[in-house]
């Protein structure tokens, strides 16, 4: 008989760091279910690491024997998983209600906080505006009349300013136009994509939802608030979008918080998305409630994430630039087409090796503005110094045709 197999790990972010004169590994969990940093011993990760809902306990501890040269008893091994599940690292009944006791506190909220004042950017107006102005300052004005869509980067200010100032400068001083803004889901949903009925605070003010098509975006997932709402709190693929189109419409700009879950079928070299039906419809309606308001379609996406930081063995040098560059520039001609499924396709047919973060933000932007054409505005890479790491972005404006 198979044994029962182990509960799941949750999605989170780890990352080793040198404490306590030895090196542990660092737990961020976006959700922000777990208060403050947690660290854990090399010993345990590797546990929490194996947790993938298949493996029982008697793989785990053949693993474990062949990893660390030692049997592991099983009661070693259960009081880790207790200790790990007191942490809510597990999917289990104690994380369940976490997370339905946090869903319902964030239900409640009169509005969706600033989850990233204070930390990627000044927490108070006039820093944020003066920091704002700066970043607008390394490129020339231009709006585009007519604009209809805009790809921005989703990296911190820091790394993408200048790429952010070319994108944001596109942008026509329109205040009163809604805004459907689309930002990549760092974290798995059941749902392809989540809107928010929430205003959006910063700063800045608060960003006003437009709470009629929100409505009837909800309604297609029951009119409940979902729980899968809750990946809005601590999300910044969307805050930063929303800070620059408050700073440059107005505090109370007019907006459609909208994520967008990950394509995965990109990985497995499938030709198309093959979404549900739940998730067409969706996009059918989001389309209407563009046309209907002439929105402007804002992609909250960055482009490639190369070297081993994101699971691939080779290091990455500036030399790696030049050809990043020209197959993201290839991949964007697709996007400047207004071809949806020739951009999925030509991700797809890599099977996403250079795991583009804003594949469906993107892809879900081209099926809702229609015919476009697109204009590169710019495109720059972040390469870590160490060469554990590379992510690119780009700006494009898009007009209708």
């Amino acid at each position: 008989m198979a044994e029962t197999p182990l509960p799941r790990a949750r999605a989170l972010e780890a990352q080793p760091v040198r404490a306590e004169g030895q090196t542990l590994v660092l737990i961020k969990d976006p959700l922000g279910l777990i208060s403050g940093p947690l660290l854990l011993r090399p010993e345990a990760y590797l546990i929490l690491s194996q947790l993938d809902g298949r493996t029982g306990l008697r793989d785990l501890q053949v693993f474990l024997q062949r990893h660390l040269g030692r049997l592991v008893f099983s009661e070693e091994i259960q009081a880790v998983l207790a200790r790990l599940d007191e942490n809510l690292l597990l999917e289990s009944q104690r994380f369940e209600a976490a997370l339905a006791q946090a869903g319902a506190e964030f239900e409640r909220a009169e509005c969706r906080p600033a989850s990233h004042a204070g930390v990627s950017y000044p927490a108070q107006a006039g820093e944020l505006k003066a920091l704002l102005e700066g970043i607008l300052a390394q490129a020339r004005p231009g709006p585009i009349r007519g604009l209809t869509g805009l790809i921005a980067p989703h990296i911190d200010f820091a790394r993408g300013a200048r790429v952010y100032a070319q994108a944001y400068q596109a942008l026509p001083r329109e205040s009163g136009r809604l805004c459907l803004v689309l930002g990549t889901c760092h974290q798995p949903t059941r749902e392809r994509y989540v809107v928010l009925a929430k205003d959006f605070e910063t700063p800045l003010g608060r960003a006003r939802t437009r709470t009629a098509p929100a409505a009837r975006l909800a309604a297609l997932a029951g009119g409940r608030f979902s729980r899968e709402a809750l990946v809005h709190r601590g999300e910044h693929s969307l805050e930063f979008q929303v800070v620059f189109l408050q700073h440059l419409l107005g505090p109370e700009v007019s907006i459609l918080p909208v994520l967008c879950g990950g394509l995965a079928e990109a990985s497995q070299g499938e030709p198309s998305p093959g979404l549900n039906e739940a998730a067409e419809e969706f996009l059918a309606l989001l389309a209407e409630i563009a046309a209907q308001e002439e929105a402007l379609v804002v992609m909250g996406a960055d482009l490639a994430h190369i070297g081993p930081q994101f699971g691939q063995s080779q290091p990455i040098g500036r030399s790696d630039l030049v050809r990043l560059r020209e197959q993201d520039l290839a991949l964007l001609t697709r996007a400047a087409a207004g071809d949806a499924a020739g951009f999925f396709a030509s991700v797809a047919a890599e099977r996403d090796r250079r795991n583009i973060c804003g594949l469906a933000p993107i892809y879900a932007g081209l099926r809702i503005m229609g015919p476009v054409k697109g204009r590169l505005l710019g495109w720059d890479a972040w390469l870590d110094e160490a060469g554990q790491g590379s992510v690119s972005f780009a700006a494009l404006a898009f007009e209708k045709t």
